[in-house]
């Protein structure tokens, strides 16, 4: 072999050896691996010099460190120069500039030692990402965790208040968007288009069918790409379809401007676009989220991704609680809260359902068919504000190929009981009713599930009554979501027919009524620990929705959030519009009470509950707590008599 030949490969089997013990480097295959060390080149620092400064525009690299170290330095024209961190020999620095739309460094990196990296085009990286979702799932939560800890850098206050600060996470998608969108014709010309871009200054165009529905996007980097790298006179006879991107992403402006963040680093895009309706409102880039300052939502999100135990997990959700203190402090609403909780516990349950699969891999083997594990009450519904008590279940794929169903009915239980058990560690208590994926009664296959609905409707005992009202606000929270899917599918179409289930549904609902006497006046406990309270949850917020759910059974609506049903079912005009409006002010009105009351049991180190003292609230409480029973009390007579009018 020829000496330089024998060099070469030396050096391609350093740079391997290098990339393979940097995570997430060390995840991909030998191929991709090789691919990457063949693209990757040495590239040197003196001491106290800079790789890149704050400002410059990037050099489209991803940088790990072989020896020496870096400094990570911010500007800020407010607090000067700021020291935001550290990279040490095998961890990487340039990952944040990947998604700058601006194409600008947001730091500066100074060698510390001299330094030498191995340096890889961004270009090189982004065709690993598209090909392995894990080593792509990486550099989502990476690029989250620094955008995170480079804005905190900016926050001038106390760990509580920073996150009160970053509180933009509650802002809309709408707040921020760039509207209206500037767009190009389908058959526009790439001089008309570059023209576009040019006049308007800015960095994208969306690019319009002749009937208004948005096809795809073009951006800068599209046009150096695939025109002026190509042929000089490849560009004379290029229209906007030959060049557009065609992965278009796009959220509702209704949508936290957060979930648009970890959209585009999900898919590894620097803009998307908004949609009302199917109709295009506005466009949302990279540029328009870091100037909305993410950091809180984000750091709690990089939190919890994160960690690699339990024991870990646990630590965050004080910083959940601490958020629900801020939304709280903002005056924000009922129906903005619960979304925005649910969705960090989601996250907490997906990461203690990923360690305990890991465990049970590792001790009983990998899951021996898909399964979907699935969420049901407050948490089903999206209505989570604080650690309510479990209900959980799990879908399995319907049995073949010889396996056992018992056998796999037992494997799904071990691992329910490693959920449970996870979440009852980060303070979710297991439901006294055993509602749980534990619990062989709550873990089917998806044909067992259907026969047990089937069951259900057929024979109407105050047990199966019971389970229905659990299980029917089922939702997807980890696995194979069609499982889910094709579950809700078979309930929607199976209740919707079912009058007399849905009757007897009703009837079980009418035994309690809300806290009224017959002058209108609120009811209270008359002995033992809540006297002179009300229940919020068990005499109000049930029958609400208990009803909407069962107006929406009957109507085919698939929502499981009290809120969506409520607006599913005014689009549809099942009940008129002013009934709706009453019924959303009253549910929001006495979820902001319960809201109100755990976060003050909270802030005083008490368990949170659903009672509340009528009279320690003002006048215009007590009102406003009278008039919501009311509503409720006119819900339940109008479900009576919408169900028992299908009866007769």
């Amino acid at each position: 072999m020829p000496r330089r030949t024998a060099v070469n490969q030396e050096k391609l089997a350093e740079k391997i050896s290098i990339l393979s013990q940097v995570v997430p480097f060390n995840i991909l295959g030998e191929e991709n691996l090789r691919f990457l060390a063949e693209k990757a080149e040495y590239q040197s620092f003196p001491k106290d010099s800079f790789v890149f400064r704050q400002g410059e525009s990037s050099k489209g690299k991803l940088y790990t460190i072989v020896s020496g170290r870096t400094k990570i330095v911010v500007d800020n024209e407010t607090t000067g120069e700021t020291v935001a961190g550290y990279r040490n020999p095998f961890d990487f620095f340039g990952v944040t500039a990947l998604f700058s739309e601006e194409e600008e460094y947001p730091v500066s990196v100074l060698a510390f030692d001299d330094l030498t990296c191995l340096v890889i085009d961004h270009e090189d990286v982004e065709s690993i990402m598209a090909k392995n979702a894990e080593f792509s799932s990486f550099f989502t939560y990476e690029i989250c965790r620094r955008l995170s800890g480079l804005y905190k850098s900016f926050m001038e206050e106390s760990r509580g208040s920073a996150l009160i600060t970053g509180l933009p996470m509650r802002k809309k998608v709408s707040e921020i968007m760039n509207s209206p969108p500037i767009t190009c014709g389908y058959m526009d010309s790439i001089e008309k288009v570059a023209s576009i871009m040019s006049e308007n200054d800015v960095s994208s165009v969306v690019v319009m069918a002749p009937n208004g529905n948005p096809l795809g996007i073009i951006t800068e980097k599209d046009l150096v790409k695939k025109v002026l790298a190509a042929e000089p006179s490849a560009g004379k006879n290029l229209h906007a379809h030959d060049i557009m991107s065609e992965n278009l992403v796009s959220i509702p402006p209704h949508e936290y401007s957060y979930q648009a963040l970890l959209l585009m680093a999900k898919h590894s895009i620097k803009h998307i676009v908004v949609k009302e309706n199917g109709t295009l409102a506005g466009i949302v880039t990279m540029r328009d989220l870091i100037r909305s300052r993410q950091s809180g939502a984000l750091s709690i999100v990089n939190a919890i991704e994160t960690k690699e135990t339990v024991d870990e997990l646990k630590k965050t959700v004080r910083d959940i609680d601490l958020v629900l203190q801020a939304l709280i402090s903002e005056r924000a609403y009922a129906s903005e809260i619960c979304p925005l909780i649910t969705e960090f516990y989601d996250r907490l349950t997906r990461k203690i359902i990923f360690l305990a699969e890991q465990e049970m891999t590792a001790e009983h083997g990998s899951p021996p068919v898909k399964y979907s594990f699935i969420n049901m009450g407050s948490s089903g519904r999206m209505e989570q504000y604080s650690r309510t008590d479990q209900d959980n279940g799990i879908i399995f794929e319907n049995i073949s190929g010889g396996k056992k169903t018992q056998e796999v009915q037992q494997y799904f239980t071990t691992l329910g009981e490693k959920i449970v058990s996870g979440l009852e560690a980060c303070g979710f208590k297991r439901c006294e009713g055993h509602v749980m994926a534990n619990n062989p009664d709550w873990c089917h296959s998806l044909s067992q599930w259907n026969e047990l609905n089937h069951r259900w409707i057929e024979e109407l005992k105050p047990e199966n009554i019971r389970k229905m009202t659990i299980f029917l606000d089922f939702r997807h929270i980890y696995g194979d979501a069609e499982l889910t899917s094709s579950l809700r599918g078979f309930v929607a179409e199976a209740y919707q027919n079912a009058n007399t289930a849905l009757l007897f549904l009703v009837e079980d609902d009418l035994q309690h009524r809300a806290p009224l006497n017959i002058f209108r006046q609120i009811v209270t406990e008359k002995s033992g620990e809540y006297r002179d309270q009300v229940n919020l949850k068990g005499a109000a917020c049930v029958h609400i929705v208990d009803c909407i759910r069962l107006f929406c059974l009957r109507e085919g609506v698939v929502e499981t959030s009290t809120f969506k049903r409520l607006a599913e079912l005014k689009k549809q005009t099942v009940l008129k519009k002013e009934e709706i409006e009453f019924i959303e002010a009253a549910y929001e009105t006495l979820m902001m009470f319960r809201i109100r009351e755990a976060v003050e049991k909270m802030s005083r180190g008490e368990q949170p509950s659903n009672y509340i003292s009528p009279y320690k609230l003002s006048k215009k409480e007590q009102s406003l707590l009278r008039e919501s029973f009311i509503v409720v009390n006119r819900l339940q007579n109008l479900a009576a008599k919408y169900f028992r009018v299908y009866q007769g």
